[in-house]
């Protein structure tokens, strides 16, 4: 009986693992993709944890400032401007010049273009929840004055933001690198226009180094489009070392003299006080 246990024993263990099974079939070797060096570590008891992948090398996010975020929505109705413009309080309604009632409020500040058709676009907030909240506000004024409208269909249509890259640009050179996305008329408009497609907008970059992002419609599209044109504008940027630092305007006098600090005297010249 121990003899046959025994056999059977050893035929189980051989049927467990047979290295001449093809692939697929039971008892086929698992292939194993370890790393030899990682078994030889594992074998030698080495307890330390793997590296975690390194993370990318993002430039910090500059600090920029939000302009003007516009919110529009409907009203879901008709309705009559001249009410609206006779009833309510800081209200224009002009329909010979323009085809919207001009309504503004003061908290948040804000200023509100209803139209006849229900739709209403308010500009002038700093924030996403202000221009939300002021919509509200400015839905709710025609809503006391007689009008049943809804508040649907909101969305952000633009938001417009700005910051500082820190250096001076040389527009001259960001349009020859990118003249296919770039518009610049100096004669015109002293900033070149940048167009940007991921995200879709416009960014507005000034020799000064300040830059314009309008025509994204969400606050993580507007921080992505300003990681994007921060590192495209580097290949323009002008380093301040090619500055020099100018000499002081006490050390020449009228008329051409220069005072020499080390004698006292004062000789004249020609420009600048160089003899």
């Amino acid at each position: 009986i121990f003899f046959r246990l025994y056999i059977f024993s050893c035929d189980a263990a051989m049927m467990e693992i047979d290295p001449f099974a093809p692939a697929g079939l039971p008892g086929a070797p698992v292939e194993n993709n370890v790393d030899p060096q990682s078994a030889t570590q594992a074998a030698q008891g080495a307890t330390q944890p793997a590296a975690a992948p390194a993370p990318e090398n993002l430039r910090p996010l500059p600090k920029y400032h939000t302009e003007n975020v516009v919110g529009t929505c409907s009203l879901g109705t008709n309705l009559e401007l001249k009410d609206i413009a006779i009833k309510a309080r800081n209200c224009e309604y002009n329909p010979k010049k323009f085809p919207a009632c001009i309504m503004r409020i003061h908290e948040p500040k804000t200023v509100a273009l209803v139209f006849r058709t229900g739709k209403m676009i308010v500009t002038g907030a700093k924030t996403v929840a202000d221009a939300k909240h002021a919509s509200k506000k400015h839905a709710l004024i025609i809503k006391r004055l007689g009008f049943e409208v809804q508040f649907k269909q909101y969305r952000i249509s633009n938001m417009v933001g700005n910051f500082d890259c820190g250096l001076p640009i040389s527009l001259d050179k960001f349009t020859d690198k990118y003249s296919q996305n770039v518009h610049y008329e100096p004669e015109i408009f002293p900033g070149a226009i940048y167009y940007m497609s991921e995200p879709q907008c416009s960014c507005t970059v000034f020799c000064s180094g300040k830059i314009i992002m309008t025509g994204v419609k969400s606050v993580e599209d507007l921080e992505k489009a300003i990681r994007s044109i921060d590192q495209i504008v580097d290949c323009a940027k002008i380093s301040l070392d090619h500055f020099q630092p100018l000499k002081p305007a006490s050390a020449f006098t009228r008329g051409g003299q220069h005072k020499d600090t080390a004698g006292g005297g004062v000789t004249t010249g020609g420009v600048m006080g160089v003899p």
